[in-house]
């Protein structure tokens, strides 16, 4: 359970009542939003002694939530089973029309490759001796599930938003030279709230630059401790200069938040998108139209490539996919040996990579801030360089995919003259 705190004052005492309960296993504080993170032996024993908090040491606690479980936001089931010329010699060329859409066919190379910058992942980990991503591996990071202090990615959903961001190799991501820093908060499908928050604190903690969250969960809005602390965490980043990227997941379904009081009672919202201090990506084709799995609504920020699944005659047409880096010791998928990928590389589509396209530009436009002015630049001004960079998308209700599709070369000369 997640418990949000009043004060750093209320820390003591109800620190001093879990460690005196025999069913609390383990306990973390995390300081930076003064939130408790405590696990038990079973969950009956959770729900009496959330009961027993509820009852004596309300005045000490803001709120009090069960964790909960976050999924990737990517159809997995397709994928279980000179830097410029180099992209352009490279053999995925022909199929990386996403990564040629946002660098506007590389030309963002010949201003900024990502140097000296650092993305933090949280995710499912990343393959790190994958061929295109073994040189961009960053030493920072960690595991974040509880027993396991393995960070390899033995899913592949990491490893996939790495490729786009900074693959260099067959595969040329949008920021060749961006550093990774893997973040891992679940290996079996799901990931605990807790973790992620846990995986946020530590990546500003860290100094990344740039925190990419390709990770969704539904809760009530009455249930507030988690939601109130993942409000914390993301404060935490904004008040330390770092940006989180978050996707927008992938139901099909309207993000927008009810406006009326009646409306909000038991109302399910989606996390971690949708915050203020959170930049929320939605998915587009390869004919630059919103994708019909990607949830939409008047809080996401920008869109970005995220692929299509289109079957014609009981044909998938396998070019609107987008090709991503794979981890190489987990056997091709079916599509992938159909479009004959070497292994190490899959066809994927979702939110998911959609949100990776817009971490590396941001990332890409930190590092050229930071090659020309020799300073750090507010996140106020990469945001507005991001946003006012987007190229129209058609959309008959275009208040409700953001401000239009991510597009990098547009937002670099815009920031040049800022």
């Amino acid at each position: 359970m997640l418990i949000v705190l009043k004060n750093r004052k209320s820390l003591l005492s109800i620190w001093d009542f879990l460690k005196g309960k025999r069913e609390v296993r383990f306990i973390n504080y995390l300081m930076e939003i003064n939130t408790l993170k405590v696990e038990c032996y079973s969950s009956q024993q959770q729900k009496s002694l959330m009961l027993c908090l509820n009852s004596h040491y309300n005045d000490y606690i803001e709120d009090i939530s069960f964790d909960l479980a976050l999924t990737p936001n990517g159809f997995s089931e397709f994928a279980s089973d000179s830097k410029s010329l180099g992209a352009y010699k490279s053999m995925y060329y022909p199929l990386a029309w996403n990564i040629r859409l946002v660098t506007s066919n590389y030309e963002t190379f010949k201003y900024s490759t990502g140097k000296n910058i650092t993305i933090g992942i949280i995710d499912s980990g990343i393959d790190f001796q994958h061929p295109d991503l073994a040189h961009n591996i960053s030493s920072l990071g960690g595991s974040f599930i509880s027993n396991d202090d393995n960070h390899y990615d033995s899913l592949g959903h990491g490893t996939m938003i790495a490729g786009i961001i900074a693959a260099n190799g067959d595969l040329v991501g949008i920021g060749p030279d961006i550093k990774l820093a893997s973040y891992k908060v679940f290996d079996e499908g799901n990931a605990y709230s807790s973790a992620v928050i846990k995986a946020i604190i530590q990546a500003v903690n860290d100094h990344v630059d740039i925190i990419n969250i390709s990770l969704s969960t539904w809760k009530s809005v009455n249930e507030n401790a988690i939601i109130k602390a993942y409000r914390r965490a993301f404060k935490y980043a904004e008040d330390n200069n770092v940006l989180v990227v978050a996707s927008s997941g992938n139901e099909g379904v309207d993000l927008t938040p009810p406006t009326n009081s009646k409306e909000q009672h038991g109302i399910m919202i989606h996390m971690p998108s949708g915050f203020q201090n959170v930049i929320t990506v939605g998915a587009t084709t390869i004919s630059n139209c919103y994708a019909p799995y990607s949830n939409y609504g008047s809080n996401i920020t920008i869109s970005a490539p995220g692929g299509d699944l289109v079957v014609t005659d009981n044909m998938v047409d396998l070019k609107r996919f987008i090709v991503t880096t794979f981890p190489t010791t987990i056997p091709q998928s079916k599509l992938s040996r159909e479009m004959g990928l070497k292994k190490g590389f899959t066809p994927m589509i979702g939110t998911s990579l959609a949100s990776s396209h817009v971490a590396a530009a941001l990332g890409v436009l930190k590092s050229y801030y930071l090659n020309q002015y020799g300073r750090e630049p507010r996140i106020s001004t990469l945001k507005k360089a991001l946003v006012k960079g987007s190229i129209p998308l058609q959309s008959s209700q275009p208040n409700c995919y953001g401000v239009g599709i991510v597009n990098l070369s547009n937002s670099l000369r815009l920031l040049q003259k800022m």
